[in-house]
């Protein structure tokens, strides 16, 4: 059952057209909200996001949202309204259904054919181009996330529940560097092989992140793969056991 579907249930079955709920009592319903729902008032957007499904499927709209208070007020649309955002949404699914496998085998193309590119210009020049935003492609490939573009927030990438990722691409010992603001939820570290596929990826949560990156200049907190891994836990390859 989706995330949110408990929601969607209790909204339709209530009378009011307008009513507050606090973020605690939503919790009760659907489980532990992100951090990003507490820190961001367009999580709570009318959108195409997952979470909206759990107001916008039953004829509901966000039309407040307090992060102080930690409450968001849902008004119900008129019955013109709701038919024309369902009609709307089946035409969205309908088209994203219908493309989707073509942009997926487009991009794994793409994908592949980098990777083989990126190889060989390292074997005839001995250098590297940069692969950051490369490793940033495959590692949400691989771990179903959406990368954010042109993103100066400090975060590369969320999941759908709108968990945001920072995810940095390192090889050999090189240190790694955040900035001093610590804007994401969980941070990936990513290596590649000599033929530029996934070799690793490992996941911190913010709140370990602060504990192993040291300031070490104004704006600019550092710390080493080793340390990192410590408190890490690998996310790719799976372990013995488990499927990817």
């Amino acid at each position: 059952m989706p995330k949110y579907t408990p929601l969607a249930d209790y909204l339709r079955s209530r009378e009011e057209s307008s009513l507050a709920m606090r973020f605690s009592e939503i919790e009760s319903l659907v489980g532990p909200l992100p951090r990003s729902a507490r820190d961001y008032t367009a999580w709570w957007a009318n959108g195409s996001h997952v979470q909206a499904e759990g107001w916008m499927s039953v004829g509901f709209r966000t039309t407040s949202i307090d992060l102080v208070s930690q409450i968001v007020r849902f008004n119900r649309a008129s019955a013109e309204a709701s038919v024309a955002v369902v009609a709307r949404r089946e035409r969205a699914t309908t088209l994203a259904n219908a493309s989707s496998f073509a942009v997926e085998e487009r991009h794994n193309d793409l994908l592949a054919r980098s990777s083989a590119l990126l190889a060989e210009i390292r074997r005839e020049f001995g250098k590297d181009l940069e692969p950051g935003f490369f490793a940033e492609l495959l590692v949400a490939r691989q771990l179903g996330l959406r990368v954010v573009r042109g993103n100066n927030m400090g975060f590369d990438a969320v999941d759908n529940d709108g968990h945001r990722y920072q995810i940095k691409y390192r090889h050999a010992s090189t240190p790694t560097v955040i900035a001093n603001n610590f804007e994401f939820d969980s941070l990936l570290l990513v290596t590649l092989t000599d033929s530029y596929e996934l070799n690793e990826v490992w996941q911190l949560p913010v709140s370990k992140a602060r504990l192993v990156f040291k300031e070490q200049s104004p704006g600019k907190h550092h710390s080493s793969q080793t340390a990192i891994r410590s408190v890490a836990q690998r996310v790719f390859p799976p372990d013995a056991g488990e499927t990817a």
